[in-house]
């Protein structure tokens, strides 16, 4: 049997089905409707509420490493200025097409090996 003469079947039913034997279907389906809604609304609120969570701690994982970047910078910064490594050295740009600045500067440090990091 085909979908659509099930369909026209089921229909006649409902069709000659009187207004009691409907409304107890009607009053499960909006029983159900109200029970979805309501479930539905819930998993939102959680979903908001882990996505939150999940925005915070990446958040705060993001401000741990920027810190600790900083410090690990810092650090590096200061051992190299006391131990007399550091040099400021002005080099004029090439570029003629650079907006704004004419002079570009940069930090020289020696590592233990003699080599040249730019910072």
């Amino acid at each position: 049997m085909l979908n659509t003469e099930v369909s026209r079947i089921l229909g006649d039913i409902w069709r000659r089905a009187s207004e009691e034997e409907k409304k107890k279907y009607r009053d499960h389906e909006e029983l159900q409707r109200e029970k979805y809604k309501h479930a539905m609304k819930l998993w939102r609120d959680e979903e908001a509420a882990r996505n939150d969570l999940a925005k915070k701690a990446q958040d705060t994982r993001s401000e741990l490493l920027i810190q600790q970047r900083r410090e690990h910078q810092e650090a590096h910064h200061v051992s190299k200025m006391a131990s007399g490594h550091a040099q400021f050295n002005a080099i004029a740009t090439d570029d003629p097409h650079h907006p704004i600045l004419s002079y570009a500067y940069e930090t020289n440090y020696t590592d233990l090996y003699g080599k040249i990091s730019v910072v």
